[in-house]
């Protein structure tokens, strides 16, 4: 709470969605700048002052470019320093392909007895053959088939598959966001009364 005895008043880094100064005073003759986290190559500390506390924050210091679904720096430094890589490799995966072909299926099956008696040196004897009536049709039959693909993206993880080494890019690695309030100072004027 500011009284008089506790005129200025600095609050601790956060982002805040909502910010109220609660005072006893009825008009406070100063006045409050809030002081907010810039992203930047250069420093992890770069910060901007304005008179608000909603902001969507000043324009990034460095050089910016979109990797995919990523933002990175082009340079590493201040708050970007986590490695982002490029991946790309190609696999190969197995596919059941249908084709037309000619099918035949058997029906009709009876066994059919063959000989006589005076055969085999008048020892006689049958043998019986199974005959079957066979019918052909087009039919779709399946065959296995080998395919490649190429799997690409972005990771930050140098072991992924595909990686070659080199980064192509920095993420953000310090905390902040950029714009994020990080304090709010009440400065009053030398010789300012607070309304007694």
């Amino acid at each position: 709470m500011l009284t008089s005895n506790s005129r200025s008043q600095t609050f601790a880094a956060g982002y805040y969605d909502e910010f109220t100064v609660y005072t006893d005073i009825t008009s406070i003759p100063g006045t409050i700048v809030y002081t907010h986290h810039q992203d930047s190559t250069s420093s992890t500390t770069q910060t901007y002052q304005d008179n608000t506390i909603k902001t969507t924050g000043a324009a990034s210091v460095g050089t910016l470019r979109t990797f995919g679904s990523y933002t990175a720096s082009t340079v590493k430094g201040g708050c970007y320093t986590t490695p982002l890589y490029y991946y790309s490799y190609t696999y190969s995966y197995n596919v059941s392909v249908p084709y037309q072909s000619t099918c035949s299926e058997t029906y009709n099956c009876h066994e059919e007895k063959h000989g006589s008696m005076y055969e085999n040196n008048g020892q006689g004897g049958y043998t019986t053959e199974t005959v079957c009536d066979t019918r052909s049709y087009s039919c779709t039959q399946y065959r296995t088939e080998t395919r490649t693909g190429t799997n690409s993206g972005y990771t930050t993880n140098p072991s992924q598959q595909g990686v070659n080494g080199t980064p192509v890019g920095y993420l953000k690695s310090c905390g902040y966001e950029n714009g994020e309030t990080l304090s709010a100072t009440i400065s009053y004027n030398k010789g300012d009364t607070l309304g007694r």
